[in-house]
């Protein structure tokens, strides 16, 4: 703003410089003060009056040249001008005589720079200061997770080298780390162990964002099935050790499966929609007592709309892990609902409750029938209903005689079938997953079913 001030100035004062000489002003001004005679100066005014006249387009044109230069400058506002003065008046009210002398160190500096620029065009070994702030930045700047690649890192040494006695003066915090905390040290690791690592960070920070849509379940630091199946494949072949490791010890396995992912990496299971293949059981005409439909969201639902015994039986292979997700509604207060493996010589002959074989998940009042071994939380029997869940999560797989259940979404409790009824499924048999439940109104509804297929 200024500066274009000054330039209207300028040329304000060149215009009028200009019609001073053509009017030549300061010769009228000495003819009227001498001494001559009247007519003598008469006729030297006129003289330069007809000189004038007969250059008269040469001047207007040129006057009109000038005039045309100063109209292209906006007339400047007062009041902004004001604005500007007051800022800068501020502004040097804030400079103490601390910032006056670091400002002469930094001219210094600077001054000093320049004569040593001159010096030493050709020299290119500027040496750097150990622990001054360059150092450090660059030590920074070339941390290998970085990835910046060593022609940039080059580069910036030497531009950075140049101006180095400056940069070294700036008042930077001391403390350049979090408390306790100091950089990765990288140097040691090669470029291979440095992918591997970005390989981990970038599936953590995928596994980060879909957490984020099951709080619960992150707050705890549990291993989602649907997230990281291959995680809690290895997870739940460790608790097969359940007899030799305390259970603080396989809180803490969970919890470095949930925080280091290495086996979603290379997954040993993939997740797949599963096709949902029912058969109602028409065994003493039970069919007639429930019903299957869909609800609003396309899953498939169970209802009992003629109090009785409805048992209905899902396919599966006998090798796959499978992963449901059920939500139920019973409203009779003795409670009828068992879910469990079935083989095929008990299918259609038997209730599900009644067959001691049977590997089932209860809600019930019918004794120690169901899962009741506890590996998280409290059996879920004791849980209370529907207070503290109103669905589950199951896993299973016949071949590797696993069965789970726990509350979902929170997973706060996680049960399995005791090892003695575990250990009497055949694997030499064909199973069907059976869902059994007796009371009106009652109801079960499908809200996932995912088939967890084992990668080759």
């Amino acid at each position: 703003m200024l500066i274009y001030a000054d330039s209207i100035s300028q040329n304000t004062k060149k215009l009028l410089d200009y019609y001073k000489e053509i009017a030549q002003l300061d010769t009228l001004k000495d003819i009227i003060n001498s001494n001559s005679q009247k007519q003598q100066k008469a006729e030297q005014i006129l003289q330069i009056f007809q000189a004038n006249k007969q250059n008269q387009e040469e001047y207007i044109s040129k006057i009109k040249s000038e005039l045309s230069q100063l109209n292209q400058y906006q007339i400047l506002d007062l009041n902004e001008l004001n604005y500007f003065k007051d800022s800068i008046l501020s502004q040097i009210q804030l400079i103490d005589v601390n910032s006056i002398s670091y400002l002469k160190t930094f001219s210094f500096k600077s001054n000093n720079l320049i004569d040593q620029f001159k010096k030493q065009k050709q020299n290119k070994n500027i040496l750097l200061k150990e622990n001054e702030n360059l150092d450090i930045l660059l030590k920074l700047i070339s941390n290998k997770t970085n990835n910046c690649n060593e022609n940039y890192l080059q580069s910036v040494k030497s531009e950075l080298l140049k101006i180095q006695d400056i940069i070294n003066i700036l008042n930077f915090e001391q403390e350049i780390f979090h408390q306790g905390k100091k950089q990765i040290q990288t140097e040691n690791l090669n470029q291979d162990q440095i992918d591997c690592l970005e390989t981990l960070v970038n599936k953590i920070v995928d596994l980060n964002q879909q957490y984020q849509q099951l709080k619960e379940e992150d707050k705890n630091m549990l291993i989602s099935s649907k997230l990281q199946p291959s995680s809690y494949l290895i997870f739940n072949n460790v608790f097969k050790l359940y007899n030799l490791l305390t259970k603080d010890k396989l809180e803490s396995i969970s919890k470095l499966l949930r925080r280091f992912p290495i086996f979603e990496i290379e997954q040993l299971v993939k997740p797949q929609p599963c096709q949902l293949e029912v058969e109602i059981s028409n065994w003493n005409n039970y069919n007639n007592n429930g019903k299957q439909s869909y609800d609003n969201d396309g899953n498939q639902k169970f209802e009992i709309v003629k109090q009785g015994y409805f048992i209905f039986y899902m396919k599966i292979k006998q090798d796959s892990i499978y992963r449901l997700v059920i939500k139920f509604e019973l409203l009779n207060q003795n409670k009828h609902f068992f879910i469990g493996l079935v083989g095929k010589s008990h299918k259609n002959c038997q209730q599900v409750y009644q067959n001691s074989l049977i590997n089932s998940y209860t809600v019930s009042n019918n004794g120690e029938r169901g899962v009741s071994k506890v590996l998280k939380g409290k059996c879920l029997r004791d849980v209370k209903y529907p207070q503290e869940y109103s669905q589950l999560e199951i896993t299973f797989c016949v071949k590797k005689k696993m069965f789970q259940v726990c509350d979902y979404p929170k997973r706060e409790n996680i049960n399995e079938i005791n090892d003695d009824k575990l250990n009497l499924i055949d694997t030499n048999q064909e199973y069907s997953l059976g869902f059994e439940f007796y009371y009106l109104k009652d109801s079960l509804t499908i809200l996932e079913c995912e088939e967890l297929q084992q990668q080759n």
